[in-house]
């Protein structure tokens, strides 16, 4: 029996958690081998579900007292002042793991604490640069060297890696959803219960309310759009960030002050986002940076073709020349044009949401990613045992040329 423990940074529905609530619900239904245990740093709406694929241990502080606690350990480290912190009181923190898989920036420190002990430890890195400025660069430059292996969500993520200068061995595997979303109601239904005519021409977008997933870029889209034809209509599925208000008041100012509260209906966060994505014709993403977002896969699997901005991190990589467009960062004009263009040739966008489903089943299907992973997980235990019986082998011999030795 391989154990693993897996580090999650929250229990929240983003797309980290959900990634990895994926793969234990993969792992469990297709591999016996492993036993798991999750260490929750927070908790969140995901508990349930998680508790349900693995064994559970979350930190039972909240999230003041941990953020207060990593500003003294700043401190102290700015002082000079050496700490060495005592591990809490959970199960994980005094067991023996063939591997350590930390979800996420925020592992990294608990990582260090696994790695010191002896255990293999990888990092399943979800984030990009201006998150990582965010974390400290040098924090993350400096603990990166406690991992032995890292899994990145697509080819932008590892670049950002090679320019930190970090050379630690990385396995590719794509982000992934479900496959097999099915949304049985009419979205002309939908539209009707979102107050958008049955015909009209529906773009959505998603995430939380910020800067990084570009709200304020989609409200200059549909700024452009909304006045030069009445059929456009824009749906943004998500709601304001847990950490702030700030944007989502600003969001809302700007909504009004544009005259557009009755042709962009902000949905607030869902928990079927589906509903919203299967009554739309088309999927932009609009942010400034995000790794590999699973909405937009999520969108794909409905047949959404996806219109995204170029050097904003790994979605151009699926969304390639076939599955909708990519766009030069940050032009809303050319990226207006696009959307014209789908809407005046709709057997092109017909096209290429066919093309994007068909990626998503094939090259980046969550089973592709989750035999990957799993493949990375069973060959970290089988160098472990091997390792154990080169040891033991080596200890043999050692006792047996003893036991053969001349007496002198």
């Amino acid at each position: 029996m391989t154990r693993i423990l897996f580090i999650g940074h929250e229990a929240s529905r983003s797309g980290a958690p959900m990634v990895l609530l994926h793969f234990l619900r993969w792992l469990k239904a297709n591999n016996s081998q492993f036993q798991v245990d999750l260490l929750l740093l927070r908790g969140g709406d995901l508990e349930k579900q998680y508790r349900s694929v693995a064994n559970v241990y979350a930190f039972p502080q909240s999230e003041l007292r941990r953020m207060l606690r990593r500003g003294i350990e700043y401190l102290k480290k700015q002082r000079e002042i050496e700490t060495k912190p005592k591990p809490p009181k959970l199960a994980p923190f005094y067991r023996k793991y063939d591997a350590v898989v930390g979800n996420t920036v925020e592992s990294l420190e608990y990582l260090k604490h696994f790695k010191q002990k002896g255990f293999h430890t990888v990092c399943w890195l979800h984030e990009l640069e201006y998150v990582l400025k965010f974390y400290s660069e040098l924090n993350f430059v400096q603990l990166s060297a406690y991992v032995e292996e890292f899994i990145v969500v697509s080819k932008a993520v590892d670049r950002m890696l090679r320019q930190f200068g970090i050379v630690t061995k990385a396995h590719l595997v794509y982000e992934f959803a479900k496959t097999d979303i099915r949304v049985n109601e009419d979205p002309k239904t939908i539209r009707s219960q979102l107050g958008i005519p049955p015909d009209a021409f529906v773009i959505s977008g998603s995430g939380t309310i910020g800067w990084r997933k570009g709200v304020d870029l989609f409200l200059q889209i549909a700024s452009q759009l909304a006045f030069k034809n009445p059929n456009f209509y824009f749906v943004w599925v998500g709601g304001k960030s847990p950490y702030s208000d700030v944007e989502y008041n600003q969001t809302q100012h700007d909504l009004k002050q544009l005259g557009l509260t009755e042709r962009v209906i902000f949905t607030g966060e869902q928990k079927d986002p589906h509903r919203a994505f299967a009554a739309t014709d088309l999927f932009v993403l609009t942010s400034r940076e995000d790794p590999f977002p699973l909405v937009c896969l999520e969108a794909a699997s409905l047949g959404k073709p996806v219109i995204c901005f170029e050097k904003a991190g790994g979605m151009p990589e699926f969304v390639g020349q076939d599955a909708g467009a990519v766009i030069p960062y940050g032009d809303i004009n050319a990226f207006c044009e696009k959307i014209i263009y789908f809407y005046d040739h709709p057997k092109q966008l017909e096209k290429a949401g066919q093309a994007a489903r068909a990626k998503l089943n094939s090259d980046f299907s969550l089973e592709k990613s989750c035999r990957a992973i799993e493949k990375i997980l069973s060959e970290i235990s089988a160098g472990k045992e091997t390792a154990e019986v080169c040891r033991s082998s080596g200890k043999a011999t050692t006792e047996n040329s003893a036991a053969r030795a001349p007496i002198i």
